[in-house]
């Protein structure tokens, strides 16, 4: 029990955050641990995807993947933790930075705001049979070290892929799950509903509170503030079965919720960043990362992430009134017309 959860502390908090240190040191982006966290787990499922897709079409073991990935992860960190002591190292001492009662007390209000929305998604996760479809998928990949080759009617391995296997295989956001079981210890169903839904709050929270502060900078009161209004649009905002919140409050583990709580805001995000600073080729480099980890999150997240990149190339264009900044904006729409290829294809 205790070595389950010191390896999902680990592979969870610890491994995304040294990563994204590494990432936005790599691209001397000026982030806090927010910013570092969520571009650091981007980083993570973007590699994933990455790598997994061709091994998944070729056929290739699990074991491979896991292999490959906690190598790069594990290179990452180092990496991170190299990039931390060298910062520490040459901080100077820190300037007087007062902070007022306001702060404080909105900033506890942002605390209680995610533990309310953390309350509400740990009791409301349901069991659909498109949920229970992801979670046999993960639970299957783990156990037979086979990936989307093993029918889910009946248990027994099959030599193509079929039905929604085939789209999976091009999204294959279940191996994540799988590989957050596998490493750590934890049972698949355990992680799916219970881990992985708290730690996607943060990528969420992240998000929002990285966007609050392309509108409100130092001002802790509003970004705080934001943030406290945008969970609580979440935890009672889920009055259909078709609109974000109800992602986020009932299985925000799933792809499908992960592009639609976590994924778009990020590339809102992303396109706010290029629009303040259209010559920094980092915010172009971040788009891409995003845009590949989209792709991992589910069929629907290819599809969005280019008509959302494709728009905004259009948009960016218009009010910056520089072509290239469009056309700089439009190479992340050949990730996902790329994936979409390749799921028509027959493999």
């Amino acid at each position: 029990m205790l070595r389950q959860v010191v390896f999902s502390i680990l592979i969870l908090l610890v491994v995304p955050f040294l990563t994204g240190t590494t990432v936005c040191s790599l691209l001397k982006i000026k982030n806090g641990i927010a910013g570092k966290y969520l571009f650091g787990s981007m980083a993570e499922w973007a590699f994933i995807q990455l790598v997994s897709v061709p091994l998944i079409i070729f056929r290739q073991r699990f074991t491979i993947v896991v292999i490959i990935l906690t190598v790069f992860l594990g290179l990452m960190s180092v990496a991170g933790l190299l990039f931390l002591i060298r910062d520490a190292l040459a901080r100077s001492a820190k300037s007087r930075n007062d902070i007022q009662k306001q702060d404080v007390f909105v900033f506890i209000l942002m605390i209680l705001g995610y533990i309310a929305m953390a309350m509400a998604v740990l009791f409301l996760q349901t069991k659909s049979f498109d949920d229970s479809r992801f979670v046999v998928t993960a639970i299957d990949i783990v156990k037979t070290d086979r990936m989307l080759l093993t029918n889910p009617n009946n248990g027994l391995e099959i030599t193509e892929f079929l039905g929604d296997m085939h789209r999976d295989a091009v999204s294959p956001w279940a191996v994540y799950i799988a590989y957050c079981a596998r490493t750590t210890g934890v049972y698949t169903t355990i992680m799916a509903h219970t881990i992985l839904p708290q730690t996607l709050m943060l990528c969420m929270t992240s998000a929002y509170w990285l966007i609050a502060d392309t509108f409100f900078h130092k001002n802790r009161f509003s970004k705080c503030a934001m943030v406290f209004i945008a969970l609580l649009v979440n935890v009672y905002g889920g009055y259909t079965g078709y609109n974000a919140e109800t992602f986020a409050l009932t299985r925000i583990w799933q792809g499908k919720a992960v592009v639609a709580s976590i994924g778009i805001p990020t590339l809102f995000l992303c396109f706010a960043l290029i629009y303040e600073q259209p010559d920094c080729w980092a915010n172009y480099i971040l788009t891409y990362i995003v845009t590949f980890a989209m792709c991992l999150f589910s069929g629907m997240g290819i599809i969005i992430s280019g008509i959302m990149c494709g728009g905004a190339g259009i948009a960016l264009t218009l009010l910056r009134k520089k072509v290239l900044t469009g056309l700089k904006t439009w190479i992340a729409v050949m990730i996902p017309l790329a994936y979409y290829v390749i799921s028509k294809l027959n493999y």
